[in-house]
């Protein structure tokens, strides 16, 4: 328990001397004046010109992979040898990471949608609860890109195996009306 405390500690530390350092120096506007979306950029706040609308976007989705609901997903952090989470709708594989097994201290984020307790920076249970906050109607405009900086961690790092069931439905619902 004294692990978690003191990783949301640090990551909270982290957080706040993130924000605090690129507005201080005066890294909130990429180099140009615009995103480009799509675009892989070096500044600081690659989303600072992002609106709202734009950081809700669903992710797209590459054809082939499954959809996984919250209940499978919920099987997948440790009890067999695949371990799972999801950032912003998207199912990540971080089995060959250690700090996600069953001692690590990221072992909270396995098995659940991780999108609101990662751009909160705060691990409590209550920020991983499907059922009271979900990233595409609780977070703030600031958070949605703390949210985005995360999908780019973890696009980078870890194979993607599918994309979270109940998330796809409803962004296929609003589709269609």
């Amino acid at each position: 328990m004294e692990c978690f405390i003191l990783l949301g500690s640090l990551l909270a530390l982290y957080a706040v001397l993130y924000l605090g350092f690129k507005t201080f120096i005066g890294f909130d506007q990429p180099p140009g004046g615009s995103r480009g979306k799509g675009k892989k950029q070096d500044n600081v706040d690659k989303y600072a010109n992002a609106t709202y609308e734009e950081l809700l976007e669903f992710p797209e989705r590459k054809l082939g992979l499954p959809l996984i609901s919250l209940e499978e997903l919920s099987k997948y952090k440790g009890s067999n040898s695949k371990l799972y989470m999801s950032v912003k709708s998207v199912v990540y594989d971080v089995s060959q990471n250690e700090v996600y097994k069953q001692k690590g201290g990221y072992h909270v984020f396995t098995g659940k949608d991780s999108s609101v307790a990662l751009s909160k920076m705060d691990f409590k249970d209550e920020f991983f609860d499907r059922s009271k906050l979900h990233w595409r109607k609780d977070l703030k405009r600031e958070e949605l890109k703390v949210l985005q900086d995360w999908v780019d961690f973890y696009e980078e790092r870890y194979p993607i195996v599918g994309y979270l069931k109940e998330d796809i439905e409803m962004q296929e619902q609003k589709k269609d009306l």
